[in-house]
């Protein structure tokens, strides 16, 4: 049986309904691990969960892999360079869990878009360098940033660099890092963030300097190619970009090339993470002694690169109907949890089915329509190839589940997401 950390022993199967009953096991925490477990084969600590605890969604968040996936970026993005900072972007899993993983696999550097961002990462590691990359901020979360020791901001606008250098706290400019979004379209990602981010180069050329005439502080260059940008021509381009509005200006204190290293999803994908950092640090030591001042930062700001692969996810299947000509199943998650990207960003789900019953076979596919859970009726996935047999009491698994997520989620009708369990453990 799977140990448990912060709930009761698994109930027996005789006990286990009742208990249950009894017990609840209610939703705290963003941060809780309902399991943990030493063994490594992910099916068989599926199937022993799923059979003790049925009807419930979990998260299966692979220890090692997750440490693995942070080595890969360290040997890879800038082998050698005393310059380079690998700061994982919070926002595309903020559980405490996994800020932990990643503290003792040596990641020390953080992207953070919020205060309380900035403040799970400091209460795994104080001394964390946090980069505070959101580039449009209040000013009371500017000076909360301040206070904790962030002195690295991002800004796309003249506005935001006064709003920036006015609420710092002290008031030491010459500390104060200010990258400048440099936009970099790239409609090809699968969420291309420069239609929200980004500011052109003449803008970049102004604002740099006003900086040199009114500051001491120190001048950055910041792009984003997009969320799963799978192209590595486009991480290139964009560096070419950057490099020579960099060169412009008379070089830069921090470059940040930003995040959008693409997970595996579907059947086919092969996107090699080490290809990838190749072709970038390759870019940039072309022209790196150009632009970048003495002791500056190259950063790359990777999520869904660093936590996507490392967790898959089980859905309990809740009901399965026929409806005319039409078959829907309802399953215990939906848009309003784990599946929002399906409404906001038409994410398609590599959605694979598995049975707690090891000899079910599955029957050819066909259409169904996905619901959720929630009394909404736009809470749906859309059609979705399924087999045929699949029934209540079957699962829906999701691999590559680890980023953006249960970090979207809200708790509509009283749900919330799937608990973790942690398995296959650093040794």
């Amino acid at each position: 049986m799977i140990p448990s950390v912060h709930a009761p022993a698994i109930p027996s199967q005789k006990t286990r309904n009742s208990h249950l009953r009894e017990k609840h096991h209610p939703w705290t925490s963003a941060d809780d691990v309902y399991f943990e477990s030493h063994l490594t084969d992910r099916t068989k600590v599926i199937r022993e969960l799923i059979t003790a605890l049925p009807e419930q969604a979990f998260c299966f968040l692979n220890e090692s892999a997750l440490f693995q996936r942070v080595r890969l970026l360290q040997d890879h993005f800038l082998p050698g360079s005393n310059n380079r900072r690998i700061a994982y972007a919070v926002k595309a899993n903020p559980r405490r869990r996994i800020l932990e993983i990643l503290n003792r696999a040596g990641l020390e550097s953080y992207d953070c878009a919020s205060v309380e961002e900035i403040q799970r990462v400091k209460a795994i590691n104080n001394n964390a360098e946090v980069f505070f990359n959101h580039p449009i901020k209040k000013r009371r979360d500017i000076e909360a940033a301040s206070l904790m020791g962030v002195d690295h901001f991002t800004a796309q606008t003249q506005n935001e660099i006064e709003k920036i250098l006015s609420s710092v706290v002290p008031n030491n400019e010459s500390a104060i890092e200010v990258a400048l979004r440099l936009i970099t379209h790239n409609p090809s990602a699968a969420i291309n963030l420069s239609e929200k981010f980004g500011t052109y180069a003449a803008c970049i050329y102004e604002m740099a300097e006003w900086i040199k005439k009114s500051s001491d502080s120190q001048i950055g260059l910041s792009i984003h190619t997009g969320s799963q940008n799978t192209h590595p021509s486009q991480f290139a381009e964009g560096i070419f970009q950057m490099m020579s509005v960099a060169e412009q200006i008379g070089g830069v204190s921090t470059l940040n090339v930003g995040g959008g290293l693409p997970a595996n999803y579907h059947k086919g994908e092969k996107y090699n993470l080490e290809h990838f950092l190749a072709v970038i640090s390759k870019t940039l030591r072309s022209s790196l002694s150009k632009v970048l001042k003495p002791n500056g930062k190259v950063i790359i700001e990777p999520g869904r690169g660093i936590i996507a692969e490392a967790v898959d996810m089980v859905i309990p299947i809740l009901s399965v109907e026929k409806r005319g000509h039409s078959r829907l199943v309802y399953i215990d998650d939906g848009v309003f949890t784990s599946f929002s990207d399906a409404v906001i960003h038409h994410w398609k789900y590599n959605i694979q089915t598995f049975s707690p019953h090891k000899e079910k076979k599955w029957e050819n596919s066909s259409s169904a329509v996905v619901f959720g859970r929630t009394c909404d009726s736009g809470d749906c996935l859309g059609d979705v190839m399924l087999p045929n047999n699949i029934t209540e009491g079957d699962y829906f698994l999701l691999r590559s589940a680890g980023a953006y997520m249960d970090s979207q989620s809200t708790s509509f009708n009283g749900f919330h997401p799937p608990q973790y369990v942690v398995y296959n453990p650093i040794h």
